[in-house]
């Protein structure tokens, strides 16, 4: 299975969720959910993560955070340590509490989040046993919810979570800024219009299971940060947001860059000055999860293994020799330009 993607730069907005061990409770009462917060708010103050949004269920969680350091990894990992060792010194137990690692939509920041507010917050009447309820029943349910943040946005004397960030949300949804009241009882019936008919979860149009936003920001993205990404399994997800790109759109940028005919990257004894590596190199950087690396290998005469090969003695050259690293990146960007 591909690891999800772990892009990271300053004021990146995430979507972050975290599912307890096969689907085993989290929290077991609210002196763990009062600890979680706790927790959170020290994290954030540290690693100084914004938190603009946050829904606890029985098994999982929801946040939608913003890192001006970029240092989601280093944040989530400190946060998750924290609570996994209360709940198992708090419960006298031992072992994983987490489904594996977090999970972390990269957002653009658009209205995209104020969508995903909206989904997180609608998460607690989502539930099969409150389905059925009345539309009444849901809004009451809904506003006497502890463990989210919808109280703190929708309600204007509420202002529990001291740590949490409302003010880019609420902007998005109209109003004077000076008027906070205004805007909250706007929030409130935007959410609670998603309770009277059934709107389509915005997390149905993220790509490559890891970022959510527009064509411009998904081709930024890939445009970025593929090169950063050179695992297989990393590029077997960053590859699906790849615009289209022609084996022989590499070919011959990479012949031009090495000045050499584009033929003799294909062939297989052929002295090319580190030019066939680079070539094979970049197709699998820029057509992984179009094609496999058995069929990059046909285009050059190899097999699967043959390309592993390649790749391997390419990373030695490029560590050993500055003038052939330099003309690699000088190409790279050539083809990343033809991406944009």
């Amino acid at each position: 299975m591909a690891r999800p993607l772990r892009i990271q730069y300053p004021n990146a907005w995430y979507h972050v969720t975290c599912r307890g061990n096969a689907r085993s409770p989290i929290f077991r009462g609210d002196s763990d959910r009062y600890k979680f917060l706790a927790l959170l708010e020290e994290s954030s103050l540290n690693f100084n993560v914004e938190v603009h949004c946050y829904c606890l269920m029985n098994n999982h969680f929801h946040l939608l955070v913003k890192t001006p350091l970029a240092n989601l990894d280093r944040f989530m990992h400190r946060f998750n340590t924290a609570y996994i060792v209360f709940f198992n010194w708090y419960h006298k137990r031992c072992g994983h509490l987490y489904q594996g690692r977090y999970k972390a939509i990269l957002v653009e920041e658009t209205n995209h989040l104020l969508e995903l507010t909206r989904y997180i917050h609608l998460n607690p009447i989502r539930i099969k046993s409150r389905t059925k309820i009345s539309l009444q029943e849901k809004v009451n349910f809904l506003k006497t919810y502890r463990w989210s943040s919808y109280q703190s946005y929708a309600y204007s004397r509420i202002n529990r979570d001291t740590f949490l960030r409302q003010d880019t949300i609420l902007s998005m949804i109209g109003g004077k800024a000076a008027d906070i009241k205004v805007r909250k009882r706007r929030y409130r019936d935007f959410v609670l219009r998603g309770l009277e008919k059934d709107i389509r979860t915005p997390l149905a149009d993220k790509k490559a299971n890891s970022i959510l936003g527009s064509e411009d920001f998904i081709n930024w993205v890939y445009s970025s940060f593929s090169h950063k990404f050179s695992g297989e399994k990393e590029y077997s997800k960053i590859s699906e947001l790849s615009p289209s790109l022609s084996i022989k759109a590499i070919i011959d940028v990479v012949s031009s860059g090495f000045k050499i005919q584009p033929d003799a990257l294909k062939k297989k004894y052929m002295r090319t000055g580190g030019g066939r590596e680079a070539a094979i190199e970049f197709a699998c950087r820029y057509l992984r999860g179009r094609q496999s690396l058995s069929e990059i290998g046909k285009l050059f005469n190899l097999s699967a293994a043959g390309v592993i090969l390649s790749r391997d003695r390419l990373k030695n050259k490029l560590a050993e020799n500055s003038a052939l690293r330099h003309k690699f990146e000088r190409i790279e960007k050539k083809i990343i330009s033809m991406l944009k």
